[in-house]
């Protein structure tokens, strides 16, 4: 088995030196959002640097930005309003009403500005058309004697809300949320940016899975097509002979069943396993139908979760080998194609509008089918498309940035290295002490998985949930965090044996413990400021075991696709072990789930969902497990291919920890900003219960605004910060000086203080702050960005 560290060397003779290759024709087949410049050819070739302790980084990451200029978010933060309230507030007083009224009029012209906008109208209607006419359009409408009444200010509040979103948040959605790969140089300046005429350079709308996954199942019931769709097993599900386990238990076939389930390869169409088996067609069919009702196999067109569904599932329908029946069923997916590929052709608003519902029209025509799924919910992709854009900047950094947080990141890594090694201890124990007492020689995955499933799956008292308290409690005592400071410093040489007798290394030893995905956001006063050497790093996240880069998300914009998979090729195991995905959960979505390095990736099949291609699935039930030495093994029975059993485990383990930094500055009520050398490794937070927030039960925006201003003096908050409610899933940006903004924020708090429970808020300080966004358009406006970078542990027995 080849291993991400032994081969990591060899990256250097897989990818060749010099320019990156032609691009020209990387801009995508459909959207042509903005002038269509390719990718940056620019990009040098990727190697890794090597990093102290034995970690590395790839030279080349990905910059998140957000798609519209800082600057216009601060016009929200009205500062002369803000002082006028203080003053006040320090005599005792309210406000004059005349300083309110100026207020709230310079408020409400600015909020129609935003919303007359055709790029902000253009965001949101990619985002939500729906709300585009009677939310945004008509408050852009508004004169300044409209009447100032409660359907007014849910319009300021949504334009607000979304103008942050857009302004501060780097989400990569869309072209309010554009990437693009840049380049860790070894030599030469700090910093070359060369930003293009257009923000974003070039994207391409996508149709979400889900609505493939419609239109297949659509196809397959046609009776015309269905004769020529291939059965497959189901993924859960394995056969042998007349014996069959389920999820459900064991069954057993009869003879007829069996033989025809040992047809069933996901190749043949029905009617060429009707053809050999030699009975009536219909009669095959029903027992096929009868096989399906069983749970055993699934008779579909359905395609695996990734980019471009469509064209595998166009790939099944031009093998249909009738005229009539292909044509029939590939005019369907032509027609919502069509629809497709128009709507990716226009920015003007009224058009986009006008598109958006005929692709849903067409879309209901040809499914019967509702074309929103989730209303209500952020994720799982509601509607029928989503857009990824790239930014237009060529873009890459001198060794100055690199070399100005190694140190610090080698010791997060460090305590990295010693989590994912002890979380693959502790869970080969879970499934030792099970196997020990089922007292077997020999036995199912399922069963196993079943017997440990208190310490595997129910959060709290498991093993690993331990792991994760003593993880935090070292780096606590490490740190020594004073909750009373406001910064606390140390260098790495203060730290460094802490850190090594905290965490003494372990050797990764399964396949999610070699990657490491870091956040690194740099403070700095504009691009100039590199030059000068004044910029300073601040640590965003790191995630654990994790590799961004394999996802569709950020791997579609490499402007070479070759180069990128043979980087994956080098760091990622050849055993690893994925999830098959689980379509029917909220947040599993193609763009976010890993599919570049598919084809040398073992599947785990735990749903009835498929993945690509046949030849490297695990049916879950058809896994055995026996002792091999010290170490428990899984694998099909007979087969050549074992597997560690905390591999298995590895997908669920990553994903449920990936986020376990965070939770050594949660749980205070304040933590202190924490650097060391020059890189912030946490920001400043304070955090408080709901309903301790006596300030959000006032009714009218001008007295949240106040009552919200002397709440912030007295905790000595920050203008502008970043609020995590626990009853949400995203942070928001707030400003403090921004009415608007503050009443947003009430009204959320009021709704998490009503919905019962403990709710809290933790608000994080705005680092790098607005006015040290470097990342610059042509024009010089400045956004908000973080750079995404690969590390990779190199550490080895020998």
């Amino acid at each position: 088995m080849r291993t991400g560290v032994q081969v990591i060397d060899e990256y250097e003779t897989v990818v060749t030196s010099g320019a990156a290759a032609d691009v020209a024709g990387a801009a995508g087949r459909y959207a042509r959002l903005h002038a269509p410049r390719p990718p940056s050819s620019s990009l040098q070739s990727g190697t890794f640097i090597p990093l102290p302790e034995r970690f590395a980084v790839w030279s080349q990451g990905i910059l998140r930005s957000a798609g519209f200029p800082i600057g216009g978010l601060l016009e929200l933060g009205d500062a002369e309003y803000a002082a006028a309230v203080d003053r006040a507030l320090q005599a005792g007083e309210s406000p004059q009403a005349e300083v309110v009224a100026r207020a709230d009029e310079r408020q409400a012209e600015l909020l129609r500005r935003i919303a007359r906008r055709g790029d902000f109208q253009e965001a949101m209607t990619w985002q939500n058309p729906d709300i585009v006419e009677p939310m945004i359009v008509k408050l852009a409408r508004l004169g300044r004697d409209a009447p100032h009444n409660h359907r007014l200010r849910k319009r300021q509040r949504l334009v607000a809300n979304y103008w942050a979103r857009y302004c501060a948040k780097n989400e990569t959605i869309g072209f309010f949320g554009p990437v693009n790969w840049f380049s860790l140089r070894t030599g030469g300046e700090t910093l070359r940016m060369r930003p293009g005429k257009a923000t974003v350079g070039h994207g391409e709308l996508f149709l979400e899975p889900w609505a493939i996954d419609v239109l297949a199942a659509t196809l397959a019931a046609d009776p015309e097509v269905r004769p020529w769709v291939a059965p497959r097993r189901h993924p859960t599900v394995h056969v042998s002979g007349a014996h069959a386990r389920t999820m459900a238990g064991p069954l057993t076939l009869s003879p007829a069943q069996a033989r025809l389930m040992a047809l069933v390869d996901g190749e043949r169409p029905a009617r060429a396993i009707a053809a050999e088996y030699g009975a009536a067609p219909g009669e095959v069919y029903a027992e096929l139908e009868q096989l399906a009702t069983m749970g055993l196999l699934l008779w579909d067109l359905e395609p695996p979760l990734i980019h471009n569904a469509e064209r595998e599932l166009r790939a099944r329908l031009e093998a249909i080998g009738d005229v009539d029946a292909r044509k029939q069923a590939t005019d369907k997916l032509d027609r919502l194609e069509r629809a497709r590929d128009m709507l990716a052709g226009y920015r003007d608003v009224d058009d986009l509008i006008s598109l958006h519902h005929s692709l849903e029209r067409e879309f209901t025509a040809l499914t019967g089918v509702d074309p929103m799924r989730r209303p209500g919910q952020t994720y799982g992709g509601r509607r029928l498309t989503y857009l990824e854009c790239a930014r237009d900047v060529e873009l890459s950094f001198g060794p100055q940035v690199l070399e100005s947080c190694a140190e610090p990141l080698a010791l997060l890594l460090l305590s990295a290295r010693w989590f994912m090694g002890e979380a693959s201890r502790r869970v080969r124990a879970v499934f030792s002490d099970a196997f020990d007492t089922l007292g077997v020689d020999s036995a199912g995955l399922s069963d196993l998985v079943f017997a440990s499933a208190d310490k595997l799956f129910t959060p709290g008292d498991r093993p690993v949930d331990h792991l994760a308290r003593e993880f935090v409690a070292r780096w606590r005592a490490i740190l020594g965090l004073d909750t009373t400071a406001r910064q606390m410093s140390f260098t790495s040489d203060e730290l460094r044996e802490k850190v090594e007798e905290a965490f003494p290394g372990r050797v990764p030893d399964w396949g999610f413990a070699w990657t490491h995905s870091v956040d690194l956001l740099i403070a700095a006063r504009g691009p100039e400021a590199f030059a000068r050497g004044e910029f300073q790093p601040v640590v965003g996240e790191l995630h654990v075991g994790y590799c961004p880069f394999e996802t569709p998300v950020f791997a579609w914009s490499h402007p070479d696709q070759d180069e990128l998979r043979a980087m994956l090729a080098t760091v990622i195991p050849d055993d690893r072990v994925m999830l098959s995905p689980v379509k029917d959960f909220p947040r599993v979505a193609a763009r976010i789930y890993p599919w570049v390095n598919n084809d040398r990736d073992w599947w785990l099949c735990v749903s009835p969902f498929p993945t690509r291609g046949t030849e490297r699935l695990l049916p879950l039930c058809g896994l055995e497990v026996h002792r091999d030495g010290d170490r428990l093994v899984t694998g099909l029975s007979g087969g050549d291919t074992w597997f560690d059993i905390a591999d298995v485990h590895g997908t669920w383990l990553m994903y449920e920890f990936m986020d376990v930094f965070k939770q050594i500055v949660r749980g205070y009520d304040h933590t202190p900003r924490v650097v060391v050398d020059t890189t912030v490794v946490f920001r400043e937070t304070w955090s408080f219960r709901v309903v301790d927030l006596d300030w959000i039960s006032v009714r009218s925006d001008p007295e949240h605004f106040r009552a919200a201003r002397r709440w912030r003096r007295d905790r000595e908050l920050p203008e502008i910060v970043f609020a995590s409610v626990s009853s949400e899933s995203k942070p928001v940006y707030v400003d403090f000086r921004s009415e608007v903004q503050v009443a947003s924020l009430a009204r959320v708090l009021r709704a998490a203080a009503e919905s019962g429970g403990d709710a809290s808020v933790t608000f994080t300080e705005m680092l790098p702050g607005p006015e040290q966004s470097w990342l610059a358009d042509a024009a010089g406006e400045h956004y908000t960005a973080e750079l995404r970078l690969l590390f990779v542990d190199r550490e080895t027995d020998g």
